[in-house]
């Protein structure tokens, strides 16, 4: 295979070519001083007049720590209230800063929080007036950037990738474990948790719930709450870090205790991927030649191998609503409630999700359509491209 005569060759000299180059490019960014936090942070733009506050900043420093500990910690603590219905906690991913983190963040959670009020308007869930008080979206803010003020140029993305990487497994593993931790422990049985990161920032969720697993904590954590849901966005995680997953759902069956990300729990995992996120497709495989992550394509990209396929067509809707699910012979993989979800009519590029489109999806995932709808709807992993969603049948 071509991949792996170019991993024998490239490691042979990898640590003599990279590292000096990486010290070269690094020292240039020394000494750089942030000149834009999440303490500067002014309203999002639906959140001025009457619109209900929902969103909440909580900022990391490269170490995994709590950029501003004391006032963060109390500002979080007032707004996780037993009125909570609904938690979301949403974590950018590489070459972001705090102004360029909220940008995104302005165009992405305006319009999905737009469509969760619909939801609920719908359904009658909230009363006017406590629309406010039911929902919170936590924006997490972490260091993804050598120079503090703007995203790395590309003389800057090799060393950029490697310290990004290592700090947002450091940060998932510290900082953003313990936040989830504060949040399942402050919520009711009855709210709901939803998860979603895009790129490094679903890494870094799927590391911290591997990590709470590890610790023996997620299980107890997990129950506490209502529901935990994942939306992981073009995420930047090679395709058998899923494996422990199943893993744990197959362990806690056989002992008959309750599985999250099970079909018989109300949790799921939903992997929006797209063959158009070359980024993940192939610089993905390449960098993690120099990592100990397995050489392949991301599950941003090519998805997860085993989980049920759901297509999305180009208005950004799930193919196959209207038409009875189709009947699939069981897998091991039953036992999972996650699916992979074909967005490559709709995302063209590694960075394309801060879009109505977007927004519109993973709110459908995750509130407007029955989870049990969704069994039996998708597609196995094709054998062929030919048998792809229709928007990646052509791609190789």
């Amino acid at each position: 295979m071509l991949w792996q005569w170019v991993s024998r060759v490239v490691k042979r000299f990898r640590w003599s070519v990279v590292v000096p180059a990486s010290m070269a490019l690094l020292s240039a960014c020394v000494g750089a001083s942030v000149r834009y936090t999440s303490q500067d942070l002014a309203l999002l733009p639906c959140e001025t007049g009457v619109a209900p506050r929902f969103f909440q900043p909580i900022e990391f420093t490269e170490s995994g720590d709590f950029a501003f500990k004391s006032e963060q910690l109390k500002n979080l603590t007032a707004r996780l209230t037993p009125d909570l219905s609904d938690v979301v906690v949403f974590v950018h991913g590489w070459n972001k800063n705090p102004s360029l983190a909220e940008r995104d963040y302005q165009d992405f959670l305006c319009r999905m929080h737009a469509e969760i009020r619909e939801v609920a308007r719908e359904r009658g869930l909230w009363l006017e007036p406590a629309k406010g008080e039911r929902l919170l979206v936590i924006g997490v803010f972490w260091p993804s950037t050598l120079e503090p003020n703007s995203r790395d140029g590309i003389l800057l993305k090799v060393p950029s990738y490697f310290r990004m990487r290592a700090r947002a497994d450091r940060v998932a593993e510290t900082g953003l474990q313990s936040v989830l931790e504060q949040v399942a422990n402050s919520l009711s049985r009855r709210a709901n948790l939803y998860l979603v990161g895009h790129s490094f920032g679903g890494r870094m969720l799927v590391r911290s719930l591997r990590s709470l697993s590890d610790r023996g904590v997620l299980p107890g954590l997990l129950q506490r709450i209502g529901s935990v849901n994942v939306v992981l966005l073009n995420a930047a995680v090679p395709i058998d870090q899923f494996e422990w997953i199943l893993e744990r759902i197959l362990r806690a069956k056989s002992g008959e205790l309750p599985a999250r990300f099970s079909l018989t729990s109300g949790s799921g995992l939903y992997n929006i991927h797209s063959f158009n996120d070359s980024a993940n497709r192939y610089l993905f495989q390449l960098a993690s030649i120099f990592t100990p992550d397995a050489a392949g394509c991301a599950a941003g990209a090519c998805g997860v191998p085993g989980f049920t396929t759901l297509c999305v067509e180009e208005s950004g809707q799930l193919a196959g609503l209207d038409s009875p699910p189709r009947p699939q012979s069981p897998s091991v993989t039953d036992q999972l409630a996650a699916w992979n979800v074909d967005a490559t009519s709709v995302v063209f590029d590694h960075t394309d999700i801060y879009k109505g489109r977007v927004s519109r999806l993973v709110v459908d995932l995750l509130f407007r359509i029955e989870r049990e709808r969704l069994v039996g709807l998708g597609r196995r992993e094709p054998a062929e491209t030919r048998e792809r969603c229709p928007g990646s049948a052509g791609r190789p």
